[in-house]
C-alpha cells in the first residue's frame, strides 16, 4: 500500500514538473492567470508557469518571471500576456523555442540561453506587429505598440514591412498594415514614457543576458528611414525614458512552490506509515526548482 500511494504521487509530481516551464519570481498587486476558459486564480511568488497560460495583471499588479532557459518577462501593471508556446531542451538550446503573446500594457523582455543560442527562435505577437530579437533586452508598450531596445536588436514585421532596432533606438508601429518605423524619445506619449521608465528601472538578479538596470535621460533624435523590397531599416533614434518606477516586490503566498512540495511528499511518507503500521524516521525531502 506504502509504495502504491508513493508511486501514485511520483506520477503525479512528475507529470506537474514536465508540464511548468518556468516560475514567477517576485509579484506585488493583483496579478491572475489562466489557461484557456477556466477560472483566473491569483499568482504568487513561486507559481509555476505553464504553456498556454495568460497572465494579467491588475492596476497596481507587477510581476517578473523566469523560465527555464534563464529568460525574464516583467510585466507592469494592466498587462494582459500569454504563453503560447515554450519548448526548452538544456542539451540543445538551439532546437528550442518559445512565443509570447501581448494582448495589451506593458512589458519588458531579457534573453536567456535561447535567445543566446537561436534568436529565431525568440516571437513576441501583438496585435499590430510580430517581434523578433538578436540576443537582446527591449520593452514593449502597447497603444499601438512601442518598443524601446536596451541591448541587441529588434525585428518588428507586420503586413507593411521588417523594420530592424537596433540598442538606443525606439520603434513606433501604428497598425497591422503601417509600416514600423524609428521615433524620437522626446515623441513618447506620457503614459509610454513612464512604463519604459518603471520597467527599466527594475533590477533582474541572475538574468543571463548583460546588464539588466538601465536608466538615462530622454534626448530627442531625428529619424529617417526607407523601404525597400517589403522591409524598411530604421536610422538612429537614441534615448531612454527617466529613470525611476518602481519594482516588483515578493509576497510568498499560493502557488506550488518547493514548501508546498516537500510538505506534500512528508504527508504521503506518513500516510504510507500508518497503512503498513512501521515506524518512520523523519527526513529532509528538497526539491530544486529552476
Amino acid at each position: 500500500m506504502a509504495k502504491l500511494l508513493l508511486t501514485i504521487f511520483v506520477l503525479l509530481y512528475s507529470g506537474a514538473v514536465m508540464a511548468a516551464t518556468g516560475l514567477v519570481q517576485t509579484v506585488s498587486g493583483d496579478v491572475k492567470a489562466a489557461i484557456g476558459s477556466s477560472t483566473p486564480v491569483t499568482v504568487t511568488q513561486n507559481s509555476a508557469l505553464e504553456n498556454g497560460m495568460t497572465v494579467t495583471t491588475g492596476n497596481n499588479g507587477n510581476v517578473i518571471m523566469k523560465f527555464e532557459d534563464g529568460q525574464v518577462i516583467i510585466l507592469n501593471a494592466n498587462t494582459s500576456f500569454k504563453i503560447s508556446q515554450y519548448h526548452f531542451d538544456q542539451a540543445k538550446p538551439e532546437k528550442s523555442s518559445m512565443i509570447f503573446s501581448l494582448f495589451k500594457g506593458a512589458m519588458r523582455s531579457i534573453s536567456g540561453l535561447i535567445g543566446k543560442h537561436n534568436a529565431g527562435a525568440y516571437r513576441l505577437q501583438t496585435p499590430v506587429a510580430t517581434i523578433g530579437i538578436r540576443g537582446t533586452d527591449f520593452m514593449a508598450v502597447t497603444g499601438s505598440l512601442y518598443v524601446s531596445v536596451t541591448q541587441g536588436v529588434v525585428s518588428a514585421t507586420n503586413t507593411a514591412a521588417t523594420t530592424t532596432f537596433t540598442a538606443g533606438q525606439i520603434g513606433f508601429i501604428a497598425g497591422p498594415a503601417v509600416a514600423p518605423a524609428a521615433m524620437a524619445a522626446s515623441q513618447l506619449p506620457a503614459s509610454v514614457a513612464s512604463s519604459f521608465s518603471q520597467l527599466s528601472s527594475v533590477t533582474i538578479q541572475g538574468a543571463a543576458a548583460g546588464s539588466t538596470t538601465s536608466s538615462g535621460s530622454a534626448t530627442s533624435s531625428s529619424t529617417a528611414g526607407s523601404t525597400t523590397a517589403g522591409s524598411t531599416t530604421a536610422s538612429t533614434a537614441t534615448g531612454s525614458a527617466a529613470a525611476g518606477g518602481t519594482a516588483a516586490t515578493g509576497a510568498a503566498v499560493g502557488g506550488m512552490s518547493t514548501m508546498a512540495v516537500a510538505g506534500t511528499v512528508a504527508a504521503v511518507a506518513g500516510v504510507a506509515a500508518i497503512a503498513t503500521n512501521k515506524s518512520t524516521t523523519a527526513a529532509t525531502t528538497t526539491v530544486t526548482t529552476p
